[in-house]
């Protein structure tokens, strides 16, 4: 295995991406079925739903989170599990950075950054639900190889529990949605996904 973790994508890797929203204690005209919003449902299809359910994604549902402001570090990405055959359970990445920023409660959006050594992405939208501490945060990203000549467009979704120090149990989810048709050969196949966690448990919050 490559230890880039852009790679997340390409062969049996992994990538980088990003962000999401929040919202206040009034009950939601947002939230819809699976007590999540409209937005959310809009984004995360049935079949993306039972993909993530497959790998043991938790989903945190709600219109409560709080706000995850701020700049954490994943330093141990592991491997959890994943529906591509050539993957090892318990490969370690290369460590990351995810910055949650502009949090908007009202609308259960926010603004995200995540950042690694290797790949480059284009966040094009991202949605936040839970209830309390715990949170689940839903992006759509386009990502681009190291060269800027190929691309690929996932969903990858961020679950975890919140707390003045850093995040609890975060795992991350990707699957992807286009590949362009994969023409040098380099992403996974559409409907491929990987499910990470940080190794210790714990991504601390960074000054």
């Amino acid at each position: 295995m490559k230890t880039q973790f852009y790679f997340l994508f390409v062969g049996i890797f992994f990538l980088e991406i990003v962000c999401t929203s929040c919202k206040t204690d009034e009950p939601s005209y947002l939230i819809e079925e699976k007590g999540l919003s409209y937005e959310i449902n809009n984004l995360i299809s049935s079949d993306i739903f039972n993909i993530l359910d497959s790998l043991g994604m938790p989903i945190h549902t709600g219109e409560n989170p709080a706000n995850i402001e701020g700049t954490f570090l994943v330093s141990q990405p592991v491997l959890l599990s994943s529906n591509l055959n050539d993957d090892s359970v318990g490969y370690e990445f290369e460590g990351i950075r995810i910055l949650f920023s502009s949090q908007n409660t009202e609308e259960l959006k926010l603004t995200a950054k995540f950042s690694q050594d290797s790949s480059q992405a284009d966040w094009q939208k991202s949605f936040i639900s839970g209830s309390g501490n715990d949170f689940t945060v839903f992006s759509k990203i386009k990502t681009y190889g190291a060269a800027k000549i190929d691309s690929a467009v996932s969903v990858q979704i961020y679950s975890g529990t919140w707390s003045s120090g850093g995040l609890t149990d975060l795992q991350m989810a990707l699957v992807m949605l286009d590949n362009y048709n994969n023409p040098d050969g380099n992403y996974i196949d559409v409907g491929n996904a990987r499910l990470i966690s940080d190794k210790d448990g714990f991504s601390e919050k960074m000054d």
